[in-house]
């Protein structure tokens, strides 16, 4: 395992101002988390099976920086033969601004795992998604930033072509800190809607009080649901009509 945060790591591997360059053809599981976006050069990642990314910066703005954020998405390139992968917020925020628009292809991807920002959304959500044509497990984080009060949403957007995935893979969805708002239950419909063959739906929610909590699960019990076998788990608890 290379674990790179805040730069420590057990593989072949050099620093410099400009780049990280890892070389590890015997490695299995990477872990990247720096606050900042330096170039990683990845070469000989013939064995490895699960990475967990969080490079960059959740609130990257500024078009100077859109360079540097596509970095983020090479970086995914050089590791598109994995099954599990996990990008944090940072990594999502950097995701959201890159201009760089060519696909990612992850055909041996099972699960993803991502983290989203509360003023950053799941903007390329789909176009991760697209990737992945495989994907079984899909479980989606909302980080809230204690020194950001403000929710930009999600900025998600549903598209024409659903992906792959959803059609014909996809058996289990997380949905964790969500608070009941109106992108969020965009999000779940959205899901519940267009995955064919979903068995489980798991939502946990958090700062709601009890009828509000009631409320968010009427609403959800009101979408259609594209698999019959699909069932919906609130904190556990099996949510059924009544």
């Amino acid at each position: 395992m290379l674990d790179l945060e805040g730069y420590h790591a057990d593989a072949t591997s050099k620093y410099s101002s400009k780049e990280i360059v890892i070389n590890s053809p015997g490695l299995e599981c990477l872990t990247l988390h720096e606050d900042y976006l330096p170039c990683y050069v990845l070469e000989n990642l013939t064995s490895l099976v699960k990475a967990d990314v969080d490079v960059g910066h959740c609130c990257i703005k500024t078009k100077s920086t859109e360079q540097h954020a596509d970095r983020v998405l090479v970086l995914l390139r050089k590791i598109c033969n994995i099954k599990y992968l996990s990008l944090g917020a940072r990594t999502m925020g950097a995701i959201d601004h890159a201009v760089d628009n060519k696909l990612l292809l992850f055909t041996n991807m099972i699960r993803l795992e991502l983290v989203v920002h509360n003023c950053y959304g799941w903007k390329r959500l789909l176009h991760l998604l697209n990737s992945m044509p495989n994907l079984v497990h899909l479980v989606l984080y909302k980080f809230k930033n204690c020194e950001d009060n403000v929710s930009e949403g999600f900025n998600f957007v549903e598209q024409e072509v659903v992906p792959c995935c959803l059609l014909m893979y996809l058996q289990e969805i997380g949905f964790h800190s969500f608070r009941g708002l109106s992108d969020e239950l965009k999000l779940i419909e959205y899901f519940l809607k267009n995955a064919k063959v979903l068995h489980r739906m798991k939502i946990s929610t958090d700062e709601l009080e009890e009828k509000q909590e009631s409320e968010f699960r009427e609403k959800v019990l009101m979408f259609p649901r594209s698999s019959i076998l699909c069932q919906i788990l609130h904190h556990n608890i099996m949510l059924k009509p009544r």
